[in-house]
């Protein structure tokens, strides 16, 4: 947007006339203010701060606002922490899911497994549709494919919460 405003002001300079450089620069700042107000009222409509926002792999498309808010709380904090596991390059940690959580359970204690399975079926028990926990596993900086899942993303989340058990 920075560019539109510099080739504006250059118009308006290059035109020369009074008048015809306030009309191009006024212009110019009706689309910054424009652009500023859209990212705004996304993030704004979103819920989520700047630096989690641009953070998150594309920003919520099917999640209803409250949810984003929810899973930004101190109450999935354990659930964030254990689907991070699942970063860009978990396949350099272990071959599959099952082995990212078990190198997981090596590593939790009893508080924080109870605290876990605790926020995992709460979670579950939003209902979430297959799109909707896909964006929530997104802001939850899951990276695993539940695509390999042939039977969708909720059907994963289930499978792992039983492995949890």
């Amino acid at each position: 947007m920075v560019p539109g405003l510099v080739l504006a002001f250059g118009l308006a300079w290059i035109v020369g006339s009074a008048p015809g450089m306030v009309v191009i620069a006024l212009l110019g700042l009706v689309a910054f203010a424009t652009y500023l107000l859209a990212k705004w009222e996304e993030r704004r409509r979103i819920g989520i701060d700047e630096e989690e926002y641009d953070a998150a792999p594309d920003g919520p498309r099917f999640l209803d606002i409250d949810v984003a808010h929810r899973l930004y709380s101190r109450e999935f904090k354990e659930l964030r922490s254990f689907f991070v596991r699942f970063h860009q390059d978990w396949e350099i940690d272990a071959p599959d899911d099952d082995g990212i959580i078990d190198l997981y359970l090596e590593d939790i204690s009893a508080d924080e497994m109870a605290q876990l399975r605790t926020e995992m079926d709460a979670f579950l028990a939003l209902g979430l549709a297959d799109e909707e926990m896909r964006e929530a596993l997104d802001l939850l900086y899951c990276y695993y494919t539940t695509d390999w899942f042939s039977n969708g993303v909720n059907e994963w989340v289930r499978h792992v919460r039983d492995r949890l058990r």
